[in-house]
């Protein structure tokens, strides 16, 4: 009968051929290839898989041969330990005392991560809106367009005459205007609504898009063909 002193191996081997039976009959058993029950009883163990794999054929094995599981497992762990590798279930007990580490997302690397990419995206999405809306310049920085005037009067005529404007927008804009030498005023004008206004001398007004803006001046309508901003000086100055 085998004794506690023989390895692994060879009480499989005792076992098995005490009820006579052959490798071929385990192997059919517990379908395990006949080359894991070779190296099982020869104690190769470099050529079985991981520990659970091995710990399966031998639950089988003493399920077929009629022995102690508990005891096969534990001269398999005994042997495990001889050869200086730690056995699965010291493995489990290590990995229970060791502090779990926190979520990803409660991480300093990540909040910091994650702070820089919002601050990121927030510079870019002012960067946006500010170089997407057009900026109005003041009335004295804009250098007025050549512009189409009404015909200038006689020399001699019309002195002390008032001049008339009329400003109808077909969407809403925004004007600045200076009468003569009055200070600039800020307006605007909705779509379909219209102006008039009475000057002495001249006037000149910035419109914030002028393809929305239809002028007259005097009782004659302007064509001026102009699109976007642009500054307008009636009539022309001399």
């Amino acid at each position: 009968m085998p004794n506690h002193e023989d390895t692994l191996g060879q009480f499989l081997k005792k076992e098995r051929e005490f009820r006579k039976l052959t490798q071929e009959d385990v192997s059919k058993f517990t379908r395990y290839h006949i080359s894991k029950i070779q190296a099982m009883e020869e104690d190769h163990h470099e050529l079985l898989p991981s520990q659970p794999y091995v710990k399966g054929m031998l639950r089988s094995i003493a399920k077929y041969l009629g022995l102690e599981v508990q005891d096969l497992l534990s001269r398999y762990e005994e042997f495990l330990r001889s050869r200086g590798i730690e056995t699965s279930s010291e493995l489990a007990f290590q990995q229970t005392l060791k502090i779990p580490s926190p979520p990803f997302y409660q991480g300093k690397n990540f909040i910091v991560v994650s702070a820089t990419i919002v601050f990121i995206v927030l510079v870019i999405l002012v960067s946006f809106f500010f170089h997407g809306t057009k900026k109005m310049e003041p009335l004295q920085s804009i250098q007025a367009p050549q512009v189409q005037p009404l015909s200038s009067e006689k020399e001699g005529e019309g002195i002390g005459k008032e001049h008339k404007i009329l400003f109808q927008a077909s969407q809403d804009i925004w004007l600045k205007i200076q009468a003569d030498s009055d200070l600039p005023k800020q307006m605007s004008l909705k779509g379909g609504k219209s102006l008039e206004l009475q000057v002495k001398k001249v006037i000149r007004f910035f419109v914030s898009e002028a393809y929305g803006l239809k002028l007259t001046f005097d009782g004659k309508e302007i064509t001026h063909g102009h699109q976007g901003p642009t500054t307008f000086v009636l009539p022309q100055e001399n």
